[in-house]
Parts: C-alpha cells; structure tokens; sequence
C-alpha cells in the first residue's frame, strides 16, 4: 500500500494482482475508507510507493523495478534490483527509497536511476510486507506477515535501530500506509486488509471492499 500524506492526503493506493485478478492499481479514499478507482496495468506488481518530493510512483516486481503512471496506465521498467523490494517499497521525506524483498531479509535503499540496492546496517535480518515512513517524525514502521509490527530509526549515519512494538490484530495486514483523517485532525498509521475485490473489476458503489486498523503514532 502506499500515500503521500502531504501531497494528495485524500488517496491510498494499493496492487491487486494475485488470486487470480487481473493486475491493477487501486485509489481508495482515505477518509471513507472505500475504493474508488480501479486501473489496470499490465505488470501485476507486489509493492508500491509515492515519492513525497516529487508525487511520482514506484513499484517492483521480483527483481525489476518499475516507475508508474497511474494517470496513463503506464510502466516503465527502471532496472534490476541486486536485493529484490518486491515485498515492500517505501520513501523517506527526502525523497530516498527502501524496501524489502522476498529473495533475502533486510532493509535496502534502492537507487532511483539504476535500481542499485545497498543494504541498511542495523536492519539486516528485518522482514517485513510492507513499509510506511511517518511524514511527521520520519520514523519508519514496518509489519510482518504474522502482523508484528516494528519501528526502525534511521539515525544521519544511516545506521538503523528496530524496535518491536507488538502485534496487531491482523494476523496478515496487505499494507501499511499513513493516511490524513478529518476528525480529528490527525496522520494515522493505517493497516489495511483487503476484504474483496469487485467482481465485475468495476470501482465499488457502496460496498465496503476494505476495512482499516488504525493506530496513532506520536501525532500532535
């Protein structure tokens, strides 16, 4: 899942492609937590992320990674990740990416323009299925596939420390993204499940297609 909570705090954005749907991207509002556009695309890509600097879109597939236009439809291949991110992509506030992948654990920072990936001492052995960066503290929150939830500080080195902060409800969350909610006034991390997936590939009218843990993460 991904957002960008500053530039279009309206949206989170979510892959569809397994169990036999077609490859998509998914626009669901953040406020009423419904789908509200569904895009197909011809990559059924695994992980997703908007650049907070520039509001362009990123994901990967195995070992490629993909910059994506979701106005056009549009993939266009970047290169091919040494570490695979086809687990989890996400950016910090300046702008870098990081992911991890399902070919070996770890946290990498992957190069934009070549796909290079390096990995990040102090998160080599951390796994996870999703990423999401606090727009306000740019600490980073991660969740497994046993729905453990962890924060990882970067700290200037770019050394990371990983702390557990429990288990969520979800036993399988399908993405963590930050999300703005208008009562109150506050950034949220959002676990989202994906409950269905509309039938006739069509937005859903109505029928609530997803639901959301939320938890605040030090927010004023």
């Amino acid at each position: 899942m991904a957002s960008d909570p500053i530039g279009d705090p309206r949206h989170l954005w979510a892959v569809l492609g397994g169990s036999g749907a077609d490859p998509s991207l998914l626009r669901i509002d953040a406020a009423e937590r419904r789908p509200i556009e569904l895009i197909p695309i011809d990559v059924a890509i695994s992980s997703l992320a908007i650049n907070p600097v520039t509001g362009l879109m990123y994901g990967a597939k195995a070992s490629t990674l993909y910059s994506i236009d979701p106005n056009a439809a549009e993939l266009t291949a970047i290169g091919t990740t040494p570490v695979w991110v086809d687990e989890a992509l996400g950016f910090d506030r300046a702008g870098v990416l990081y992911g991890t992948g399902a070919s070996a654990r770890g946290l990498v920072r992957v190069d934009l323009h070549t796909a290079a990936t390096e990995i990040v001492n102090g998160a080599e052995t951390l796994e996870a299925i999703d990423l999401a960066a606090d727009p306000a503290t740019g600490d980073w929150f991660a969740s497994d596939i046993h729905g453990d939830l962890r924060r990882v500080v970067i700290a200037e080195d770019g050394t990371a420390v990983v702390s557990d902060l429990g288990r969520t409800r979800f036993n399988r969350g399908t993405g963590l993204a930050f999300a703005v909610v208008p009562e109150p006034s506050a950034i949220l991390l959002t676990v989202l499940i994906l409950a269905a997936v509309m039938g006739d590939r069509r937005p859903a009218r109505g029928a609530a297609a997803a639901r959301s843990q939320e938890a605040k993460c030090g927010q004023p």
